[in-house]
């Protein structure tokens, strides 16, 4: 079979929307492996990891259906979820490979003017 090694995604935050015809012809690219490579594996919701894992590792997570009845969208859901991926993920924070960086200083800025 043509293509059955190794496919790997880069910026495969591109392929969250488990939906998009991209991410379900992704998804059919024949292959014995798949790696995901992603700086934002959750950007709006934990389906977004689904969809991502789903491509590396099919079925690993379960179904679409399975996996939203077995993980909340809060929290706690992704705690729970975290064990699971952290087997398959491989991840750096920013402060283990950029030390240089300053800290990251939050401003809170209001988007709405009171009405008084």
């Amino acid at each position: 079979m043509i293509g059955s090694g190794l496919a790997t995604i880069d910026e495969a935050q591109n392929i969250r929307n488990p939906q998009a015809r991209r991410t379900l012809r992704c998804k059919e690219l024949p292959r014995r492996a798949g790696v995901a490579v992603t700086g934002t594996p959750v950007e709006n919701r934990l389906l977004d990891l689904w969809s991502i894992s789903d491509f590396a590792v099919p079925g690993y997570l379960g179904t679409r259906q399975q996996f939203e009845q077995a993980h909340d969208e809060t929290e706690t859901g992704a705690t729970e979820l975290e064990p699971l991926v952290s087997a398959i993920m491989l991840r750096r924070r920013v402060r283990e490979v950029a030390g240089d960086l300053p800290e990251r200083i939050d401003v809170p800025v209001p988007l709405i003017k009171s009405c008084r």
